[in-house]
């Protein structure tokens, strides 16, 4: 309606005069506006300048249309002209109270609006029009009313605003920054920073740090408690961070049990007792509504560096935090760059191994069980080798651990399976191997997830040479997370089919001794760390015993793993421990070898009613079974006499 103005005064009957006044009055409000709308187009142009001519214009505006009745004598006006004034004052009013603005923009409206009712209700007094004058009043009644609603509305949508763009950037359980906060956060953090991507600071020099830390156990507080016990431990991990890291750090939580913080201007050795404090009231017990809990923290930690972004930096965390959490401890990582090639050479790795999965490149070599006092095998345990395209292995050390972290070694487990049962299948029809057992090693999260289902599949009919071998620390690992009725049941199934159950690495620091009559077990394997050295070891000797006898009692035989010397045979045979396995009695081999080298042990092993075989043949056996990483132990030659 603004610019419309001239036209109000074109046939109103006003002096030259007053229409040239009216036209700079309307040039002079048009200015500031022409002048906003021309640099709103410029890249360059400040906002703050932009915002000020759009006051300037608002006002200006404002002030020229209270003016307008004004202008020349508004007696001597014609009935048109009073119109054309009416509907000004509707516009102006109604415009202004309507105006979507906020801010110091809307600030304006409520004096306009008032201002111009005064100056059009005042100017028809003049006219002497009562009827518009009370018209005028009426619309200037109604105007005020509209701003004040419309403020009303307006304050409510910019509180619905600021609310939705707080929940944006913020975690609706703890209060505290989500991961899109928490990256804007360190982005307008690291804009400032000047120290050089990929350098160090002295333990003394401050710095700023971003960590990432992850709760360990967590998971075992929502399976066992619930999730409402779970939500209270994370809002209660929520506050211990807030009140305990300096004012300066952004916090945040940035997925289920993973939170993220920053320590600003810090020293190596300042942040690190930081944590240290941190870490110990972490572990503190949660209390929530069925009971309380205990979780434990792995952190990753990254030096703010100019130029690298919140993206890489948080990356960089993660992966020593990645680092922290196989130690399955309160512990803490410091990125460096060797931390990185490692996780290239591990993704190189994985999809290798997948590719080889695929392929069927993994080979099952087969390791010997005997029995002590004869060396008679009494079974095999197939191990995993990945054959290369050159012909070379890759070392199970090397992806092993890979496969494990990575789920692959499921797939790994169901060929060995398959491997183990066409085995068997084939020893049937073989009299000197069709009793010995094959023994396969399983994944943790393989037990409860599908294994028993993959073991019906390769043998429905169940079979007792096919032992299943499971680490003892992931079995109370798992009997204590809360799922020990799955488990039970799980294992009780094996056994009612048949399938035997052995506990691999027994001994290495949990105290498992407990579960061991809850557990339907077929055989526990001693660890190597307590075999290795028994000969020279009396209280290795004490603990083994001690082992077999309560074995012997739970009637589970006992298998020592890592047996290397002759020494160590002697000493484990006379302690009692009925099976053997180790490099000392033969190393693992291609199935083809380690069947021919079976063979030959059984022969052997089988005393005075074995038919002795031609001298220089027995001899050859003996070189190649030697030369093959075998070892043959002689029990007793029968001979008597003076030179015995």
């Amino acid at each position: 309606m603004f610019w419309l103005m001239p036209a109000v005064y074109w046939d109103s009957g006003l002096s030259q005069s007053g229409l040239s006044t009216l036209a700079f009055g309307w040039l002079v409000a048009a200015v500031p506006s022409l002048l906003a709308l021309t640099l709103s187009f410029g890249e360059q142009t400040s906002p703050l300048l932009l915002r000020r001519l759009d006051l300037a214009g608002i006002g200006t505006i404002g002030l020229v249309l209270a003016l307008i009745p004004w202008v020349g004598n508004v007696g001597h006006m014609n009935e048109g002209a009073h119109y054309l004034l009416a509907m000004c004052f509707l516009a102006t009013a109604t415009g202004f109270a309507v105006a979507p603005r906020s801010g110091r923009a809307a600030d304006l409206d409520l004096p306009i609006i008032l201002i111009n009712s005064f100056s059009y209700t005042a100017a028809f007094a003049v006219m002497g029009n009562p009827v518009m004058t009370a018209i005028l009043i009426m619309l200037a009644l109604v105007s005020i009313m509209m701003f004040v609603t419309g403020q009303r509305i307006m304050s409510q949508l910019q509180s619905l605003r600021a609310d939705s763009e707080h929940r944006a950037v913020h975690d609706g359980l703890t209060g505290l920054l989500n991961r899109d906060g928490f990256i804007k956060a360190v982005e307008t953090s690291t804009k400032t920073e000047s120290a050089p991507t990929g350098t160090t600071v002295a333990d003394h020099e401050s710095s700023d740090w971003l960590v990432l830390l992850d709760l360990v156990g967590f998971k075992q507080v929502n399976d066992r408690f619930g999730h409402t016990a779970g939500d209270m431990v994370l809002t209660q991990v929520g506050e211990r961070l807030k009140a305990n890291l300096p004012s300066s750090s952004t916090i945040a939580r940035l997925a289920s049990d993973e939170f993220a913080f920053t320590i600003i201007g810090s020293s190596k050795n300042a942040m690190e007792c930081t944590m240290g404090r941190l870490l110990d009231v972490m572990a503190s017990p949660y209390p929530h509504d069925r009971g309380s809990s205990q979780v434990s923290a792995s952190v990753g930690i990254t030096q703010m560096t100019g130029g690298a972004g919140p993206t890489e930096l948080m990356a960089e965390a993660d992966l020593a935090m990645y680092e922290s959490k196989k130690t399955k401890a309160s512990y803490i990582t410091h990125y460096d760059r060797s931390l990185k090639e490692h996780f290239e050479t591990r993704i190189d790795v994985e999809a290798r191994l997948r590719q080889a999965l695929v392929n069927h490149d993994i080979e099952f070599w087969a390791q010997p069980l005997v029995l002590s006092n004869n060396l008679r095998p009494v079974g095999v345990e197939l191990l995993a080798r990945w054959k290369l395209a050159d012909g070379s292995y890759e070392s199970p050390a090397t992806f092993i651990p890979i496969a494990e972290e990575t789920g692959l070694v499921v797939e790994i487990g169901r060929q060995a399976l398959q491997f183990a049962a066409s085995l068997l299948d084939r020893w049937d029809d073989d009299p000197e191997l069709k009793h010995l057992s094959v023994n396969v090693n399983v994944a943790a999260s393989h037990l409860t997830d599908g294994l028993l289902e993959d073991v019906i599949a390769v043998q429905p009919q169940g079979d007792h040479r096919l032992g299943i071998e499971f680490v003892e620390s992931q079995l109370i690992l798992d009997h204590e997370g809360g799922g020990a009725d799955r488990l039970s049941s799980i294992l009780d199934e094996f056994r009612r089919r048949r399938y035997r159950l052995l506990m691999d690495d027994f001994g290495t620091g949990y105290s498992s001794l407990s579960y061991l009559w809850a557990i339907p077990l077929s055989a526990i394997k001693i660890d190597r760390s307590l075999v290795m050295g028994v000969e020279d070891d009396r209280t290795k000797a004490g603990l083994l015993t001690a082992t077999v006898a309560m074995a012997r009692e739970l009637q589970i035989p006992c298998v020592a793993e890592g047996v290397e010397t002759d020494e160590a045979i002697e000493a484990l045979n006379r302690l009692g421990v009925p099976i053997l396995q180790g490099f000392g009695i033969a190393k693992p081999r291609p199935i083809s070898e380690t069947e021919t080298a079976l063979r030959r042990m059984v022969r052997n092993a089988r005393g005075a009613d074995q038919e002795m075989p031609d001298t220089n043949e027995f001899v050859k056996s003996l070189e190649q079974m030697n030369s093959e990483g075998y070892r043959l132990s002689v029990e007793s030659l029968g001979i008597t006499g003076d030179d015995g």
